[in-house]
Order: C-alpha cells, then structure tokens, then sequence
C-alpha cells in the first residue's frame, strides 16, 4: 500500500547534506530561477522531491504533477518515483457530476515493480461534507458523521475511531485520534508559518490515503484541509516524529521551495520544489 510505502520513501529521502548544488533550482523550473516565476501563478501545478547529495540532472527522486479542468477542478495527477529510488507510479483521475466542485468518482491506476493493479473509489456526501465512501465491491467501505472539533469514522468490521481536533485560523493546531473502548492511534501537534499553502483545498490524490481529515505521517501533499504551511509538526503517539520546516516564498506568498529536517537528527533534511500555473 502506498500509505506504508510514503513513510518507507519519506525515510529514505531524509539523506545526509553537507551542501545543496547550485542550479538545481533552475534545472527543475525550466531555466527559471524561484524569482523569475510569474507572482501571480497559484495553482499547483508540479511538485519535485530532491536528494541533494546528488549531481545536478539525477537528483530529482520523486515528481507529482497536477492537471485541471475549464473549471479549475483538479481531474488528473501523476506520481511517479525515479529509477535508484523507488517503484511506485500512480495515475489518478477524478469524475464530476456537472458543476459539483466536490467529484463523485476516483479512479487510480497503480503500476508497481511493472505489475499494473487498479483502484476505484465513489464518494457520498451530505451538506457539503462526505458522508461515506466505496469500492464496487464494497470493500472497506467507510461512514462519516461529524460533531464539533469531531469526526467519526466507521468502517465495515472495525471499532469506530474518534477523530477530536481544534482549528485556528484555518488551521488543525491538535488532533486526536482515538479507537472506541479506548487506545491513541496517534496525537499530533502543529504549527504555521502566515503564507500560502499549494495543496489547501485539493482532494486527496493517493489511492489509500484519502480521508476528510488529517491523515499522514510526514508528507505535506497531505495537508489539503490547512490553509498555511506547516513549520512544526510534533507526532507523540503513534509513530513518534518530530519534523521542523523552512520556505523560500514566491513574491505572492506561496512556497517556492520547502526543507524539513528531523528535530532529532538536524544533519537530515528532504527538499521540496513548487512548480505553479495561472488558470484562465
């Protein structure tokens, strides 16, 4: 499952640096350097994931690429892990019913050490808000109901988790995630910078990790439900990470490029580059 395999590919892109090499930047931009980007782009169009203690032109070890509709909808994004890195590619494709802005269907195909497998997902919602969500066959079918600072989630065969979280300006600063009868799943903490945050607002584009809450270990594609980026995120339960973040921003305050580095071990970091469009 690509849920076990992010955190795998997240440790192993936490590599030691002694220096970052010049013109990496510009060579995943396009001969653009962060400055000479349009200020007004703001939709995420590429994200790109670095081992910096590689020579320029095989560095990149992990690319996602967004596609849009007329509408501004997100319908199409590809993930793929470069060779010497990883196995993993992922096409996902999302379906609309007329102007909904929310998609009834996704679909993912997954090609995996040359071995092609797919996954097909309908959504359900009520107010707004997704109520439940499926496969054909009914497998892992998953119910919602929501309270205040809660979420409930019910899947077929499993004891309900309780998800308890408090927002602040937009932004999840606690959450809570506990099994019915009791046990922590896991805690987390968070902070934020006051900037823009590229993947706010998208739909979750994993075939396994597609929840409408905050679900994920260290991977800020995830974090679709704040609205600034984080620079401190302290997990105690669960898997036990603690990861500091720092941005270089683009003129209109979206990140340009991010760096997240292991509180405990600070010599280890992974680097982010934001690739961005402006829609007509």
């Amino acid at each position: 499952m690509k849920y076990i395999l992010i955190i795998f590919c997240f440790g192993v892109s936490l590599v030691s640096c002694q220096k970052e090499f010049p013109g990496v930047d510009n060579l995943l931009l396009g001969g653009q350097t962060n400055n000479q980007l349009l200020n007004d782009s703001n939709k995420l169009i590429m994200y790109a994931d670095l081992d910096t203690t590689l020579p320029v032109g095989s560095d990149t070890i992990v690319v996602q690429t967004y596609n849009y509709d007329t509408n501004k909808r997100l319908v199409k994004s590809n993930y793929k892990e470069f060779p010497g890195y990883g196995f993993l590619q992922e096409e996902v494709k999302l379906s609309y019913n007329g102007s909904d802005t929310t998609p009834f269907l996704k679909t993912v195909k997954i090609n995996y050490l040359g071995t092609l497998s797919f996954d097909t997902t309908y959504y359900f919602y009520s107010a707004g808000k997704r109520i439940s969500d499926s496969t054909p066959s009914g497998y892992s079918v998953r119910h919602y109901t929501y309270a205040p600072n809660r979420i409930i989630e019910m899947i077929n065969g499993y004891p309900p988790r309780d998800i308890y979280f408090i927002k602040n300006g937009g932004n999840t600063i606690t959450q809570n995630d506990t099994l019915s009868g009791g046990g922590t799943v896991s805690n987390f903490s968070f902070t934020y910078d006051n900037k823009k945050n590229p993947f706010y607002g998208l739909f979750h584009t994993s075939a396994d990790r597609d929840y409408p809450y905050y679900e994920m270990e260290t991977y800020p594609e995830e974090m679709i439900f704040e609205k600034n980026n984080p620079i401190d995120i302290n997990e105690t339960q669960g898997s036990q990470f603690h990861f500091l973040y720092n941005y270089e921003y683009k003129a209109n305050g979206y990140p340009a490029v991010a760096r997240a580095k292991d509180a405990d071990d600070p010599t280890t970091f992974f680097k982010r580059i934001f690739k961005y469009t402006r829609l007509p």
